[in-house]
């Protein structure tokens, strides 16, 4: 697959975990995301990891873009969440920067693993193709 292709994939991946993934976290109010923001991530995870597995193991993207992208879509979501709720009441985040950092570990723990069983399959199933995939 050409350079071109998997970027394609990459920035497909993206948009569709930050927007279906937003989908999840945007749609309640301040109050409900700060009480119940741990079922948020349950909602997430399985989004976030299958992305990440498809694009290791059925695209080929490699492990470490597929888990940096679609992991960082995550972060992305929390920004947009922090301007959405500062707009409507400016002390609503305080300590706004430690969110983006904790989504972006959170992020990574949860695609890191999957990319990498990802990559593993692919290793597993591709085995007698060359390195270029083609027969």
């Amino acid at each position: 697959m050409s350079r071109s292709n998997k970027t394609i994939w990459l920035a497909g991946a993206f948009a569709i975990c930050l927007f279906a993934g937003g989908s999840i976290l945007w749609r309640g109010s301040y109050r409900e995301y700060m009480e119940g923001s741990g079922s948020y991530y349950w909602a997430i995870l399985p989004l976030f990891t299958g992305a990440a597995l498809a694009l290791s193991w059925i695209v080929g993207v490699g492990i470490v873009p597929s888990a940096l992208v679609v992991g960082s879509a995550f972060p992305a979501i929390v920004v947009v969440r922090v301007v959405i709720d500062g707009a409507q009441d400016p002390t609503a985040h305080n300590l706004w920067p430690f969110e983006v950092v904790l989504a972006m570990v959170t992020g990574m723990v949860m695609t890191f693993p999957a990319a990498a069983i990802g990559g593993l399959l692919r290793r597993l199933t591709h085995r007698g193709q060359p390195p270029g995939g083609k027969t």
